[in-house]
């Protein structure tokens, strides 16, 4: 795949109670988005701990639940996508 094409707008198709979203680069560099920059460290040091984020076999997609709030990550080769949503 090419890794120079631009990432996905997740602002086009939120998911139902979607607070915010940021798209990060395969190392955690923050490409654009709405998430703090401590917010969005954290989610991509538990996602480095959880599971190969560099790797073909690293996760496509995961999802992190709170009490009142959950992160759902997922990625291709080139980016790291995170949506923070209310628990409906």
């Amino acid at each position: 795949m090419d890794n120079d094409r631009a990432p996905l707008d997740l602002d086009a198709s939120p998911i139902q109670g979607q607070l915010a979203s940021t798209v990060m680069d395969l190392e955690g560099k923050i490409v654009r988005g709405q998430l703090t920059s401590h917010d969005a460290s954290l989610l991509y040091q538990m996602l480095m701990e959880s599971s190969n984020v560099h790797g073909v076999d690293g996760f496509q997609r995961m999802t992190i639940t709170f009490a009142n709030v959950r992160y759902i990550a997922a990625r291709d080769d080139s980016h790291i996508y995170i949506t923070k949503a209310r628990v409906v």
